[in-house]
């Protein structure tokens, strides 16, 4: 496919990674999880525990397998890393159908997805993009990273349609079935490694062959980058960060229902919520075009303290709504600054191995959160309340790591 006259094909990139992102494995985990609790504890008998053993199956799962599809993506190329994960999404998320009251199967789904779908991420879309831009990396960035607004918003009030009309079972075979007609041709039709793959130059601007291939080998190795202490705060900054903001974030739904919400109206709660995530993710791609990163970090860190807290003293109906909004706006800034910083302080040389790494960082804390939030709301008094609290705690802790970020240089 030749490019456009007058449009450089790297945003061409960043849109075909954003409707990829937003069928990835990751998006929907976080997404179908609380919309198919109810009907799998209705047939199955699973508590709210068991089912959200899943997602954190899921992110242990992914703790070793995201730097291995990092390296195979840094050795042999994005694009046939993401549609074989794809083809392979489709099959596991078809196979939910034929769950039975035996959780053990849904929760080994749920590690397939996680160790045979990683490439369908940010892991994989992340390198790609970053390969195109440099000068405007941030806010193509913001682009590409938005599809988890644009995937989590659609897949919200899709799915619950697809239960209310068809049963839960058919619901799986609808999700698997959208992607393999539309998102896996759609992508490989469009999705390119790098520019070069085109006769373009990074950013869409001409420069010297010699300057093009510097950039491709600039940075550091994986083992250079663990050795450094800016890696190993990032490390602790964005589990702490997975931890609280996934923990809130998959227990929007039944929060709301606990207090009495309608299902109906608890997905459009949910669907709002990531809908924010849109504007986060561009508006702090714009912003880290211009701004220090951890700063800006610091901005998007602040909007779910507020959103949790206001949850943990009880908000109810449209307080509550705007609550969960404002824990989306945090979850669509979260990867634009993770993916960022790793371009900045570590390059690209191995960048897809790096990033890998954080992705397990962050996705530990996401699979560890939802988790840790159900125990505690059946072991205290007082339910999501006293929970809640400790969430802002983390997030302030945060935001206080984000200090400690050291200066970095615009390759």
């Amino acid at each position: 496919m030749s490019p456009r006259r007058g449009l450089f094909y790297g945003w061409v990139i960043a849109g075909a990674a954003a409707l990829g992102i937003a069928c990835s494995f990751s998006v929907l985990v976080v997404t179908i999880t609380p919309i198919f609790r109810a009907p799998l504890a209705h047939e199955m008998g699973w508590s709210l525990q068991q089912i959200m053993l899943g997602p954190t199956v899921a992110g242990l799962c992914g703790l070793l397998t995201a730097p291995f599809i990092g390296a195979l993506s840094d050795k042999f190329g994005t694009r046939r890393i993401v549609l074989a994960s794809f083809v392979i999404e489709v099959l596991v998320l078809a196979s939910f159908r034929y769950l039975t009251p035996d959780p053990l199967g849904y929760w080994i789904r749920y590690g397939a997805l996680a160790v045979l779908c990683m490439g369908t991420t940010q892991v994989a879309f992340s390198r790609m993009v970053s390969s195109w831009f440099n000068r405007r990396l941030g806010l193509a960035l913001g682009i590409a990273l938005a599809g988890v607004g644009v995937g989590g918003f659609v897949w919200s009030l899709l799915i619950q349609k697809l239960i209310d009309l068809y049963g839960w079972r058919t619901a799986y075979v609808g999700i698997a079935a959208l992607i393999a007609a539309v998102t896996l041709p759609v992508l490989f039709l469009l999705l390119r490694d790098t520019p070069s793959t085109l006769g373009l130059p990074i950013d869409g601007e001409a420069s010297p062959a010699a300057r093009q291939a510097a950039i491709d080998q600039h940075g550091m190795t994986l083992r250079e980058a663990l050795a450094s202490r800016q890696y190993r705060l990032m490390a602790l900054t964005f589990f702490l960060f997975g931890l609280s903001l996934q923990g809130a974030q998959l227990h929007v739904i039944p929060l709301l229902t606990s207090r009495g919400v309608s299902s109906q109206l608890a997905a459009w709660a949910q669907a709002l919520m990531l809908i924010t995530v849109i504007f986060g993710r561009l508006s702090s791609g714009f912003l880290l075009d211009r701004f220090f990163a951890p700063r800006v970090a610091q901005g998007f860190v602040l909007a779910p303290i507020i959103g949790i807290a206001a949850l943990a003293l009880g908000a109810s109906g449209t307080s509550a709504v705007i609550s969960a909004m404002c824990i989306g706006l945090a979850v669509g800034g979260e990867s634009d600054v993770i993916a960022y910083l790793v371009r900045r302080y570590f390059g690209l040389r191995q960048y897809s191995r790096i990033y890998g790494t954080f992705f397990s960082f962050f996705g530990a804390g996401s699979a560890l959160g939802p988790l840790a939030t159900a125990w505690g709301v059946a072991h205290v008094s007082d339910g999501y309340a006293t929970v809640l609290w400790f969430h802002v705690g983390f997030l302030l802790l945060t935001a206080l790591l984000l200090f400690g970020f050291q200066s970095y240089t615009r390759d």
